[in-house]
């Protein structure tokens, strides 16, 4: 009788989980950038919102933003977090 080894699923799952996790580590070392600017104006037209309506969420702070020169640009880091019941882009 051949005695068959068994494996625990949440170890490999444990390993394939840690060797992810280096791999993104070791890409945030060789490419550190910083966040992504968009430029307000079209922030406004990937969102579906009018100008009012953006600078409404700069005030309450859904998003942050900041000014380069004479121009705004909203900040965000690679995920646009959008509440959803403000998100129009979403319902249509």
């Amino acid at each position: 009788m051949a005695v068959e080894t068994l494996t625990n699923p949440f170890e490999v799952l444990s390993a394939k989980l840690d060797k992810l996790l280096d791999e993104v580590a070791t890409l945030k070392e060789e490419r550190k950038s910083g966040p992504v600017r968009v430029p307000f104006l079209e922030f406004c037209r990937m969102a579906g919102i009018s100008k009012p309506t953006g600078y409404a969420w700069l005030e309450k702070g859904l998003v942050r933003s900041e000014l380069i020169g004479g121009r705004r640009f909203v900040i965000h880091d690679g995920t646009l977090t959008i509440p959803k019941k403000y998100d129009r882009a979403a319902a249509v």
